[in-house]
């Protein structure tokens, strides 16, 4: 039932005692006419019009008609106003959004900044202003988006909820969007799994960008990829100082990314971490190759003295020909998937193939480890 049916009493129902009622979305005291000589008074608490807020207006109504009756009520209002306003500052979610998105500011990389600002904050700016009301913000979502989009939007604003309560700008018993993500999770949508190539593949694919006329300059960036399991952010702001003169190790401590029309650098890992990579032979020729061509500064893959946009050689490069050759969807990180996967069939410890790509096991055989690739193997 609408909050103005349940509230928004008539006066001359109970015309001899204050009562709590809702006014242009907020809370207001409405004070009987024969306590002011007929004039009809009335004062906001300046809260938001929530069940919560009224059950507080209740309150207050119910001992401003203690007071009156006691002879002891204050006429200037003071004493039934929220003692500590903070405790009642109003805040949209959007508001609360952007408060959380700048404190969190200089812990997100400059990729991960933009997706929640310009993502996550689009589908924020969109629903109902209201936090406290997340079946209404849960169903716009729905009716909305895709539930994968609506359970990762769900899952952020419980995040800066949590946070909100925790720094003392909004004041709740609850955090109404706990676990409501958790229950979306997996609905309408694919689980993406780990996509490894065979060699066959591998090797066709890495030819096809070396034969390609219009993409072979990315041929390199590829074959590195496969040879090297880095992400390919870290493949696009490796430099040469970072690695050694006979190119037989790689230290990955930073990576690039394209916000708009800028590359960003960020500094260290994904998870804030410097690794170093002992090179495979192949690896290392492939790295010597590079470094003769080339005047051994800057980027490794430049393409005219910038770096590889590795949007557009998602979008249009890969896209091209990573479909023909293979004759399936994949992405880039099927590389990584391809490299962790082929040194665990070769017998290498998991943990060590974690370190050289600078995740923990269990996120390697959750998401990166093909175990299709690697049902073959049997025990000794």
């Amino acid at each position: 039932m609408p909050l103005k049916y349940l509230f928004d009493i008539d006066v001359r129902q109970n015309s001899r005692a204050a009562e709590a009622q809702t006014k242009k979305g907020r809370v207001i005291i409405r004070l009987p006419r024969n306590w002011f000589g007929g004039k009809q008074k009335m004062f906001s608490l300046q809260i938001p019009a929530t069940f919560e807020n009224l059950a507080y207006g209740n309150q207050i109504a119910t001992q401003i008609n203690t007071d009156y009756r006691s002879g002891t009520f204050d006429r200037s209002f003071a004493r039934y106003r929220p003692q500590s306003p903070t405790e009642w500052d109003y805040y949209d979610i959007n508001q609360l959004w952007t408060k959380y998105c700048e404190y969190k500011a200089n812990h997100w990389k400059a990729k991960t900044a933009d997706y929640y600002h310009r993502i996550i904050g689009h589908w924020i700016k969109q629903t109902p202003p209201d936090w406290r009301n997340s079946l209404a913000v849960r169903s716009y979502l729905l009716r909305s988006t895709t539930p994968g989009m609506s359970a990762r939007v769900l899952q952020s604003i419980e995040t800066c909820i949590e946070w909100a309560l925790r720094v003392g700008l909004i004041q709740s018993q609850r955090n109404p969007y706990r676990k409501m993500a958790s229950e979306l999770k997996g609905k309408g949508g694919v689980v993406a799994r780990a996509n490894a190539l065979t060699a066959q593949e591998q090797e066709q694919l890495i030819q096809a960008f070396y034969d390609s006329q219009t993409w072979n300059y990315c041929g390199q960036f590829v074959e590195f990829l496969f040879l090297s399991g880095c992400r390919p952010s870290e493949a696009v702001g490796l430099h040469w100082e970072q690695i050694n003169p006979d190119c037989s190790e790689i230290r990955f401590d930073r990576s690039v990314v394209k916000i708009g029309t800028e590359f960003k650098t960020n500094q260290f890992s994904k998870t804030n971490r410097a690794r170093i990579l002992p090179t495979s032979e192949p690896l290392q020729r492939l790295l010597l190759d590079i470094s003769a061509s080339s005047n051994g500064q800057g980027a490794v893959f430049q393409v005219n003295g910038r770096f590889l946009d590795y949007d557009g050689f998602c979008k249009r490069a890969w896209k091209t020909l990573a479909d023909k050759v293979l004759g399936r969807k994949s992405t880039p990180y099927s590389a990584r998937d391809t490299f962790i996967t082929r040194q665990i069939e070769k017998g290498k410890p998991i943990a060590l193939v974690a370190k050289w790509v600078d995740n923990s096991t269990a996120m390697i055989e959750k998401n990166y480890l093909d175990t299709t690739a690697i049902l073959s193997i049997r025990p000794d």
